[in-house]
C-alpha cells in the first residue's frame, strides 16, 4: 500500500496532530483486592514531565520511591470504573488545569500512604503496559527495537 493511501484527508493540521496523540497509549485494569480494581494507563508527555519534576528534588532511594509513587499518581485513571479524570471533560484550559492539580494532589496524598509492597506491585504493572506500548510501536515501525540493537553491539 502506498503512503498516499495512508494519508488522512483532513485539512486542519492541528486536528491531525490531535488524532495521533494516543498512538501507543495502553491501559490495564488491575484487581487489587476483593472489590477494588484500578485502571492505569501510560502517561502523556505532559504528565511525564510533571512526574519527573516532582521526583527530581529527592536523592537516592527516596528518589526511586517518589518516582514510583508519582508514576502511580499520574497513571491511575479509574477505581472501580469511577473516573479520576473528570477534569479532561472541561474545555476551559485554566479551569481544567486547576481541577487537574487538585485531583492529582488528592491522589498523591492517598497513594503516598499505601504500603510499599502495593506501590511496587502497581508500579510493576505499569512497567508491563510500557513494554506492551513499546512492542506495539516496534510492530508498526514507529519505534526501533532498542533491545535488539544493544544485543548486537555486544
Amino acid at each position: 500500500m502506498s503512503d498516499e493511501k495512508n494519508i488522512k484527508k483532513i485539512d486542519d493540521p492541528f486536528c491531525l496532530l490531535e488524532q495521533i496523540k494516543n498512538i501507543g497509549q495502553k491501559s490495564k485494569n488491575i484487581p487489587i483486592s476483593d472489590g477494588f480494581t484500578i485502571k492505569i494507563q501510560t502517561l502523556s508527555s505532559e504528565d511525564e514531565i510533571a512526574l519527573f519534576a516532582n521526583s527530581a528534588k529527592y536523592d537516592g532511594s527516596e528518589y526511586f520511591t517518589r518516582h514510583k509513587i508519582e508514576t502511580i499518581v499520574y497513571s491511575i485513571i479509574e477505581i472501580n470504573k469511577k473516573s479520576l479524570r473528570e477534569y479532561n471533560t472541561i474545555e476551559d484550559e485554566k479551569e481544567r488545569m486547576e481541577l487537574k492539580t487538585k485531583t492529582i494532589d488528592k491522589i498523591r496524598l492517598i497513594v503516598s500512604k499505601w504500603n510499599d509492597n502495593l506501590i511496587s506491585f502497581v508500579y510493576g504493572e505499569y512497567s508491563k503496559i510500557i513494554d506492551e506500548s513499546e512492542n506495539e510501536l516496534i510492530k508498526f515501525g514507529i519505534l526501533e527495537e532498542i533491545k535488539t540493537k544493544k544485543t548486537e553491539e555486544k
